[in-house]
């Protein structure tokens, strides 16, 4: 058994995992911004979990880039670019005593989706996750593509000049823009609807509400084109989305 933790940008999803995959229990932690304060968040989740399986000697991290998978530090992350660099794996490592295997986190879930989830069996896939951003983890030829930030950024791939809203990563127009979680958000208010998540706007839009299912509809458009892009580049024998 081991512990995987995974640094979202608004929340920390961390589990007890079983060898084949299973999770066993699993805890969900909205966080605060500031690094030290979010360290000490893990640390204290990774703790508890730890003193329920006292054997556990090894743990996963995973987080958005830019990182370096090698030396496990976070290089000004889109998600906190306040931070500056960042030793993570240092910190976490002193402060629990388990070894901890670090990687970008859609980089991770495309991994995971190729051991126990809808592409195991497929050497080409690529999967999306769409939260408060655009994570992209590919595998080409049953080999995960990196980049030099630590994983495939193609959620920063330019979809047109002006996007919804700047993003993260100080441009704009990019794919996260127009098909995350935020961007739906963005644009349903756009179209003078009163919400604060995407999940407001996937509730109302099961309700049929009409402005809800035409938000939908474009937010559909957009990431099409995005799917689209990705099939000319890669041509993958799979695309699996989550988030």
């Amino acid at each position: 058994m081991v512990i995987g933790v995974d640094l979202g940008a608004t929340n920390i999803h961390a589990g007890l995992v079983e060898k084949d995959g299973t999770i066993i229990e699993e805890v969900v932690a909205h966080h605060g911004k500031g690094k030290d304060t979010v360290a000490c968040q893990i640390t204290d989740i990774i703790k508890a979990f730890h003193a329920k399986s006292p054997s556990i000697k090894k743990m996963g991290l995973v987080c958005a880039g830019p990182m370096n998978i090698e030396d496990g530090t976070l290089i000004q992350p889109t998600n906190f670019r306040s931070w500056g660099v960042v030793p993570i794996v240092d910190i976490i490592e002193k402060a629990t005593g388990l070894k901890v295997f670090f990687d970008n986190d859609a980089t991770a879930a495309a991994l995971a989706e190729g051991w126990v989830g809808k592409a195991k069996g497929l050497s080409t896939f690529m999967s999306i996750t769409l939260g408060t951003g655009v994570g992209t983890g590919v595998v080409l030829n049953n080999k995960i593509h990196r980049s030099t930030s630590g994983g495939s950024e193609w959620g920063h791939i330019i979809m047109a000049r002006q996007g919804l809203y700047r993003c993260g990563c100080g441009n704009t127009g990019c794919v996260e823009t127009y098909c995350s979680a935020t961007a739906l958000t963005h644009l349903a208010r756009d179209h003078g609807m009163n919400v604060i998540s995407a999940e407001d706007v996937c509730i109302l839009a099961m309700k049929k509400n009409p402005v809800a299912l035409d938000v939908l509809n474009v937010y559909s458009e957009f990431l099409a084109v995005a799917l689209y892009n990705y099939i000319m580049i890669l041509n993958p024998e799979m695309i699996i989305i989550g988030g």
